[in-house]
């Protein structure tokens, strides 16, 4: 599987959650969250392979000292992408 197929299912999964969640509380889901979810699902996955990239490329052997900051860049990424995953998801059994 590519990494936009891993997200567009993380993404997809979520989307579906949120929807199932919403109906069965009677309540209109959003399209707007649910893109959100599916942006949030593929910023998690490039989250992933920024802190791989940061890793294990060999682009950045003439600048070790900014690896560590790039692969910090990617843990924050999947961090926000995922807060924002749960965050909608849980909205949506709110009323």
């Amino acid at each position: 599987m590519s990494a936009f197929e891993i997200g567009l299912a993380i993404g997809g999964l979520a989307a579906v959650t949120y929807t199932i969640i919403a109906l069965c509380n009677k309540t209109e889901p959003n399209l707007g969250k649910i893109v959100a979810l599916f942006l949030a699902g593929a910023g998690a996955v490039s989250g992933v392979k920024l802190c791989h990239f940061s890793a294990t490329s060999t682009v950045l052997a003439t600048m070790p000292e900014d690896r560590l900051y790039i692969f910090i860049g990617g843990i924050a990424v999947i961090y926000v992408s995922l807060t924002e995953m749960v965050k909608v998801v849980r909205a949506a059994g709110k009323p």
